[in-house]
This record gives structure tokens, C-alpha cells and sequence, in this order.
């Protein structure tokens, strides 16, 4: 279950992210910072009950 939601979310993010940034892995960090993304992220996991 866990590996399905950060799958879905990966879908997500990866078409905002510029492929050809000179630094792809700052990209991505920017962006999580930028939208919340851990916090959201944080939000929604506490909510899902898994089995």
C-alpha cells in the first residue's frame, strides 16, 4: 500500500519538474518545498488506516 501511494504521488509531481534542471535532485526539493509536500503529505497518511 505504502509503495502504490508514493507511486501515485511520484505520477504526479514528475511531469511539474523540469527534467533538464542543472541539478534534478535540488528540483525536486525545491518543489516539495515550494507546495507542502511533507506536510500534505504528513495530513493524508495520518488519515489512511492500513492493515
Amino acid at each position: 500500500m505504502w509503495q502504490d501511494i508514493m507511486k501515485t504521488m511520484y505520477d504526479k509531481i514528475k511531469p511539474s519538474i523540469k527534467r533538464d534542471a542543472p541539478d534534478l535532485r535540488q528540483a525536486w526539493l525545491d518543489y516539495f518545498v515550494k507546495y507542502n509536500i511533507l506536510e500534505s503529505m504528513d495530513e493524508a497518511l495520518s488519515e489512511i488506516e492500513f492493515e
